[in-house]
């Protein structure tokens, strides 16, 4: 097997990263110096709140001095949930410049360090992962602490 070629990554000012699909949502949670939450506005009841649901999806701004982009790293399982919660987020995805849809051969091309499958990551996709990047794969579990 050859080896997959590394995209080089370059350094940037700013990158924000914000959660459009997950299988949890919780609408009281607070903000932090890092992370800002969505608000519930002055009548919550009146405009579309997000959903959860299983997949995932983030939407990627990232900035490098006067240039910037948006990429949209994996859709979530259904076109409904994305686009309902890009409207009550008020989020606009006209802007988007590229799709990742991440399989194990883009992992490879990335060539990263570490990878923890998640639960939404599948039986299949998390065998295959440990069978073809080995050196890389580490197993999650409750309980387990990663410092990196």
């Amino acid at each position: 097997m050859t080896q997959p070629a590394m995209l080089p990554l370059l350094e940037v000012d700013e990158v924000k990263i914000t959660v459009l699909i997950d299988n949890v949502i919780d609408a009281l949670l607070g903000s932090t110096p890092i992370a800002r939450r969505m608000t519930l506005g002055p009548n919550p009841f009146e405009c579309g709140q997000p959903i959860a649901q299983h997949g995932f999806s983030v939407l990627l701004e990232v900035k490098r001095g006067e240039r910037s982009g948006t990429v949209l790293f994996d859709t979530g399982v259904s076109r409904t949930g994305i686009l309902h919660n890009a409207d009550a987020l008020e989020i606009d995805l006209g802007g988007i410049q590229a799709i990742i849809l991440p399989t194990v051969e883009a992992l490879q091309a990335i060539g990263p360090t570490y990878i923890v499958p998640g639960h939404c990551t599948g039986w299949v996709a998390t065998h295959m992962i440990a069978r073809t990047m080995p050196e890389a794969f580490i197993p999650n579990s409750v309980g387990t602490t990663f410092t990196l």
